[in-house]
């Protein structure tokens, strides 16, 4: 029984490790606005920016 529950603990300690490791977000990216970029209109590059991010501009 107590094995089982030893197992148990450590099953559950590597999901929950497992689900609050990095996820996209957390990871800077940068995003182009212009011919070529990931968006042509700077508002949405704005919209969907998060905190770290990096937008550059051509024209």
């Amino acid at each position: 029984m107590n094995k089982k529950l030893v197992i148990f603990g450590v099953a559950v300690l590597l999901i929950c490790v497992g689900l609050s490791g990095c996820n996209e977000e957390s990871i800077p990216k940068t995003i182009t606005v212009g011919m070529g970029g990931n968006y042509t209109i700077i508002q949405e590059a704005i919209n969907n920016a998060n905190n770290g991010d990096t937008i550059k501009f051509f024209q």
